[in-house]
């Protein structure tokens, strides 16, 4: 019988190649910097080539066959895994340890109402939890030290599975004395002079507060949609990594900002000197996404995503089959009055 890799070996060269450092690889595995190189010369024996270049001490740089195999690496380990969720999810349902990654702009408002109800219905689910922005929560799926994600879709999901669970309002938060405070509703026309606070880049809901204020210009006008984005921001000399912030700033007589209606419902906005009015048309798509094949990501999504979905106070969206999601057209979702 043929001689494959071991699993561990795996994760010894997929970490190195990460990482870039024996020392940081081998604390990173639990193991010593000896142990980890035994077990790369063994990977690279039972591969009959070189997947180090050892001609440069001072660093890990691979060769072009080891940074051919980083992708069988990975997919060879996220079969094991999904064999392990298989056998782990075929007892009871959410009846193990999940590594759940969640957005910024949703995890403070979501967890203390979940994480209770997910305790309840699934008593020996042991519930690992990590608050990221989208790119890196993805890039975590993606080399299996995520299970599942609760994210904004549509979004570039990497080729992971995802379905969307409900749609949310997203609301304009603006200083008392403000003189659009006596309209019931705010349009992105009556923003065009506004200072519009936003979350730094990497978040989301940044994107869709540009779209939805009207910041984001007509498609073909990718000159002037830079240009006016960051004349907004350089107006407002702040950006912030958390919606809190954002409200202070707001409180504070520096410009109005978007925020999504779970943030109100939890009383972030309820900050003296702060009022909010609906943004018309404006919303976002909240759903799961899980690798390709994973047991553990459908039974989430089939168990959990109602419990989500209450947890949120939403409205279930129309559910279609989980699918393959490449990168989405975030403009044609938010723009104004044309949300899906």
């Amino acid at each position: 019988m043929e001689t494959l890799p071991t699993p561990a070996q795996l994760r010894y060269f997929l970490t190195l190649a990460e990482l870039g450092h024996f020392g940081r690889a081998a604390a990173a595995c639990g193991v010593s910097q000896a142990s980890l190189s035994l077990g790369l010369q063994a990977l690279e024996r039972l591969l009959g080539a070189e997947l180090m270049d050892r001609t440069t001490a001072r660093r890990a740089v691979l060769t072009p066959f080891g940074r051919e195999v980083i992708e069988h690496g990975k997919a060879a380990l996220a079969a094991l895994a999904s064999m392990a969720e298989a056998a782990s999810v075929a007892h009871v349902p959410l009846g193990g340890p999940l590594r759940l990654g969640i957005i910024p702009t949703i995890a403070p408002f979501l967890l203390p109402r979940l994480g209770p109800a997910l305790r309840d219905h699934f008593p020996e689910l042991r519930l690992f939890l990590r608050q990221d922005v989208a790119p890196a929560l993805v890039d975590w799926l993606a080399t299996n030290r995520l299970d599942v994600l609760i994210l904004s879709l549509p979004a570039d999901c990497g080729g992971a599975a995802s379905t969307a669970l409900m749609r949310e309002d997203l609301l304009l938060a603006m200083p008392a004395g403000h003189h659009l405070a006596a309209a019931e509703q705010i349009t992105a026309a009556m923003l065009q002079d506004e200072t519009v606070l936003l979350l730094e880049h990497g978040n989301c809901l940044r994107d869709q507060a540009i779209a939805c204020t009207g910041l984001l210009l007509r498609e073909g006008d990718a000159a002037g949609v830079d240009t006016k984005v960051a004349r907004r921001d350089s107006l407002a000399g702040f950006v912030a990594s958390d919606l809190a912030s954002l409200v202070q700033m707001v409180a504070g007589g520096e410009g109005v900002t978007v925020l999504p209606r779970c943030a109100v419902a939890s009383a972030l906005a309820t900050v003296e000197g702060v009022v909010v009015r609906p943004l018309a048309g404006a919303s976002r798509g909240i759903g799961l996404a899980w690798r390709q094949g994973s047991p553990i990501g459908r039974q989430f999504a089939a168990h959990a995503g109602p419990h989500v979905i209450e947890a949120l106070g939403g409205a279930p969206a129309v559910m279609s089959a989980p699918e393959a999601s490449p990168f989405y057209d975030r403009t044609a979702l938010y723009a104004v009055g044309g949300g899906r």
